[in-house]
C-alpha cells in the first residue's frame, strides 16, 4: 500500500509541477529569434548555396555533387593562393559531410 501511495503522490506532484510551470513561465523558449531567415520547405532552397563571412570569403557550401548526392563543405577562413598572380584565391575545404579527405 505504501508503494502505491508513493507512486500516486509522485504522479500528482509531477502533474502539479507541470501546471505550475505553465503559469509561471507561459512563453515558450525559441532557439532562434523571429527576425532570422526562415526556410519553410526544401523547395525554397536552390542549390548550390554559399555562405559568405564578413570579409566576403566563402565559409560553407551546400551543393549536389556530380553523382547526385548532397554535400556540405566548410572552408578555411584564409583562402590558399592559386599560384599565379592573376588567379583568384581558392578557398580550401577543411571538412566535408561526405567524409572525403581534405588536404
Amino acid at each position: 500500500m505504501n508503494a502505491k501511495l508513493n507512486l500516486a503522490i509522485a504522479v500528482a506532484a509531477g502533474f502539479a509541477g507541470g501546471m505550475l510551470s505553465q503559469q509561471i513561465w507561459p512563453t515558450p523558449v525559441h532557439a532562434q529569434s523571429k527576425s532570422g531567415v526562415i526556410i519553410r520547405s526544401a523547395e525554397s532552397l536552390r542549390l548550390p548555396v554559399y555562405l559568405v563571412n564578413e570579409s566576403g570569403a566563402i565559409a560553407a557550401s551546400f551543393t549536389i555533387d556530380a553523382d547526385g548526392q548532397p554535400n556540405i563543405k566548410l572552408f578555411d577562413a584564409k583562402p590558399s593562393t592559386a599560384g599565379s598572380g592573376n588567379a583568384p584565391d581558392v578557398p580550401r575545404a577543411i571538412w566535408s559531410a561526405r567524409g572525403e579527405s581534405q588536404q
